[in-house]
Parts: C-alpha cells; structure tokens; sequence
C-alpha cells in the first residue's frame, strides 16, 4: 500500500512567513494582557496555562531553539477566554502580509480596543 503522503504530493507550505505571524499572534496577547492591567501570572492563570508558555507565546519563542512559537489551538482559544475576546482577534489577518515589526499592530488601550472588538464582532 503506497504512502498516502506520497501519493498527494508534496506537502503544501504556507504562503506566509510563520515566524512573523507567530510573532504578530504574541504582540496581540501582549497588548490585550497589557491594556487589561494583568500579570503573565495573572492571565495564565485565567487561561489555565503555565506562565512560561504564555512568556513563550509573547516573546514568540519555544523551548527547542530556532523555533517560533507554535501555541496549540486550545490554548489560543483559553487566551481569547481569559481576555474576553472572540480567538479572531488574538489570529493576524491572512489577506496580506503579517507585520514585521514588534510593536501593537492595532490600538489595545482602553476603552479604543473594546470599541473596536465590539464594531468588529457585530459586524461578523
């Protein structure tokens, strides 16, 4: 019986950087943690991670070094809980390119960001 790999070609990349996506995802945990007042301690104990695998999500890291961060899609949905937003909003766009700069890539102040999730989730 041949490999069902094999006979489906070779893998697929993504047509996006995922260092800088990853990297994006982190920036956005950061400014929602930031603007809500919470701790690393605080939030991962919110989401029910471990405060290193929220340092790790932030800082866009893993423990196997040379390797983005790569968070389990149950852990980002834990995040969006606790930081009372749809997961959407933690995930960068997929229509263009991610930023590749580390600052906010939207306004997380209060109250701007929940204006703005609020305009953006009715509008879904």
């Amino acid at each position: 019986m041949p490999n069902s790999s094999s006979a489906r070609g070779p893998k697929a990349e993504p047509l996006f950087d995922w260092t800088t996506y990853a990297r994006e995802f982190g920036v956005r945990v950061r400014a929602l943690r930031e603007a809500r007042e919470l701790t690393q301690e605080q939030l991962a104990g919110l989401a029910g991670i471990e405060r290193s695998q929220l340092q790790n999500i932030e800082r866009n890291r893993t423990s196997a070094k040379g390797h983005p961060a790569n968070p389990q899609l149950l852990n980002v949905f834990r995040l969006a809980w606790a930081l009372q937003v749809p997961p959407a909003v933690l995930l960068p766009e997929l229509d263009g390119p991610p930023q590749a700069h580390y600052g906010p890539v939207f306004d997380a102040t209060w109250p701007t960001i929940e204006a703005q999730l609020r305009a953006d989730w009715s509008s879904s």
